[in-house]
């Protein structure tokens, strides 16, 4: 089963969260009515870009990485290194290089 990578940025703080699952919606939804104990005082939330890997597990160590990065995310997107528009290319110019590449996660699927 496929697996995605989403980035929510919270319209009440602009501040950013990166999550994995296997369906964006469901999981959006679960976020906006207060099901998730990490945003639900940040609401509302947008998602402001995704990335689809091979499975689950893939995407679940890519965000895994991030959110283990002490705010590496908040630093990318503030210097330009991820924008909303370039998100597809969040795994190369973000984390991969730097952080993933010379561990043993397989790399993620192309778009």
């Amino acid at each position: 089963m496929k697996g995605y990578v989403y980035i929510l940025e919270s319209l009440k703080d602009k501040r950013k969260y990166i999550g994995s699952t296997t369906d964006i919606n469901r999981r959006v939804d679960e976020h906006n009515s207060g099901n998730v104990r990490s945003t639900k005082n940040r609401r509302p939330l947008t998602m402001i870009g995704y990335r689809e890997f091979a499975d689950i597990r893939e995407a679940a160590l890519f965000e895994n990485k991030y959110k283990n990065s002490h705010g590496q995310l908040e630093r990318d997107f503030k210097n330009g290194k991820i924008t909303s528009r370039g998100l597809a290319q969040l795994v190369e110019r973000a984390v991969w290089d730097r952080e993933v590449g010379s561990s043993n996660l397989p790399s993620p699927t192309r778009d």
